[in-house]
């Protein structure tokens, strides 16, 4: 079963810039690669809630996936399903194309004060060799949390996954980081969320599996 789970080129063409405009852009550069979002980070540890509202900021810089490819521009997909740490059952599936995302999810967790089942919608998938970040909005479903105050399933907030595919015959993986963004959508920074941190499980159930895969068209 399966556990949740850049580079930034910046290319200046400088013809006649004014040092001014360079010190812009330098400077836009360095505040995009220490922007600090709020987001609700699964922990295990935090029995009554599960879910801590941190200020992370997001100290690498976007990696760009790959858009041309000879021979055609690529599609990129991942699904999988897994059931993971802290009492998270997670399905989905996505394919990228030259138009945007589509694909869905759903997320089941067993919370100490009730079960979460929540669908989601994807915003974007990013595939980089055998590895997908996978993030879909909460579009409805059941939150166990009490009403009164902001809470980690509410609808409109973006839950992101980081899976591995380790190919046919191996044990797939995820990152045991379950995170969740109030606001804004981080389709550009999905690699600069700090995946190294929460470490990876495997995948220990036959029925569960992970696929993710680029495909260019002829």
């Amino acid at each position: 079963m399966k556990k949740p789970i850049g580079l930034l080129f910046l290319v200046f063409l400088i013809a006649g810039c004014s040092k001014e405009s360079f010190d812009s852009y330098e400077s836009q550069a360095t505040l995009k690669t220490t922007e600090t979002v709020s987001l609700y980070v699964f922990d295990a540890s935090q029995s009554q809630m599960g879910y801590v509202l941190q200020d992370v900021a997001l100290n690498a810089p976007a990696k760009p996936m790959k858009s041309e490819f000879k021979g055609g521009v690529p599609y990129v997909h991942a699904h999988g399903r897994f059931h993971g740490f802290g009492g998270v059952y997670l399905e989905f599936k996505s394919t990228t194309r030259i138009n945007g995302p589509g694909g869905a999810a759903r997320l089941i967790q067993q919370l100490p004060f009730g079960e979460a089942n929540m669908i989601l919608e994807t915003v974007c998938l990013s595939v980089d060799g055998n590895e997908a970040i996978y993030a879909g909005t909460f579009v409805s479903g059941f939150n166990p949390f009490p009403p009164g105050g902001p809470t980690p399933f509410d609808l409109g907030n973006t839950l992101y996954i980081k899976v591995v595919d380790n190919g046919a015959g191996q044990v797939d993986q995820y990152y045991n980081g379950l995170v969740i963004a109030i606001d804004p959508v981080l389709c550009e920074d999905l690699e600069a969320l700090p995946w190294e941190e929460y470490g990876l499980s495997d995948v220990n159930e036959a029925a569960d599996q992970i696929k993710v895969k680029t495909l260019i068209p002829e």
